[in-house]
């Protein structure tokens, strides 16, 4: 009898290391497949005269979304004007697709990205990121980004719930982000915000400063996409 239940039970430890294998595997794969949506952006005026590095990601089959400080600034005549050469890299390759801007709300800090024509065959095979804008996360759950670090190429980096809907000036008006522990340097601004169910509730971009003007780490902002899809009454 003790032969079986030793036999028994390291069927079952086996079994239980078996399907923890392959759940890890399946979410690392899940994960990876995120990236593929997910662009690492080239800014500036034209492909030798770079000023910046950015993050933007396809969330319907029309555009992509980005914040619009990445590529939108005002003149001394306080004029916004767009860069020129917007481009986004494919992830672990060498494809580049040309993009322009449909639409910004600069204030909100958000812009809609569309392909030019001779990109949007590429763009088309690239999949949507699924999303919620339902805002029914709650503080203390996990969250995630992929975005171009430093312009390292995409990275995934986790944190926490901070804080649902926290309201700040930002940009001369006051709006709500969400409150994220997840890191973030020069280059991700404007890369999706996920929930643990993979799904984009908000685009990341910003953190804060100190008073001698020194980002504080661990204390980022994500526009919620509820500012991108609904009226600020949703609120």
């Amino acid at each position: 009898m003790q032969l079986v239940y030793r036999i028994m039970k390291k069927v079952f430890i086996f079994l239980f290391i078996c399907l923890s294998n392959l759940f890890s595997c399946k979410k690392k794969a899940d994960i990876e497949s995120l990236f593929n949506s997910v662009f690492e952006m080239e800014i500036g005026y034209s492909a030798d005269n770079i000023i910046g590095y950015a993050s933007a990601f396809k969330i319907n089959d029309d555009y992509c979304l980005s914040s619009a400080h990445n590529v939108v600034y005002k003149n001394n005549n306080d004029e916004y004007i767009t860069y020129s050469y917007i481009v986004g890299r494919v992830y672990n390759s060498n494809i580049k697709i040309e993009f322009k801007v449909n639409d910004y709300n600069y204030e909100d800090d958000y812009v809609k990205l569309v392909p030019y024509q001779d990109s949007k065959e590429t763009f088309n095979q690239i999949k949507s990121l699924s999303y919620s804008i339902s805002n029914d996360y709650e503080i203390g759950s996990f969250c995630f980004s992929v975005g171009n670090l430093n312009n390292c190429g995409l990275s995934y980096n986790t944190g926490t719930i901070s804080s649902k809907l926290k309201k700040i000036k930002y940009h001369n008006k006051e709006n709500y982000f969400i409150q994220t522990s997840i890191e973030i340097s020069k280059g991700v601004s404007g890369c999706p915000l996920f929930n643990d169910k993979y799904e984009v509730i908000g685009i990341m971009t910003f953190k804060l400063r100190d008073s001698n003007y020194e980002y504080i780490d661990g204390l980022s902002f994500a526009l919620p996409l509820t500012a991108v899809f609904a009226d600020n009454s949703s609120y």
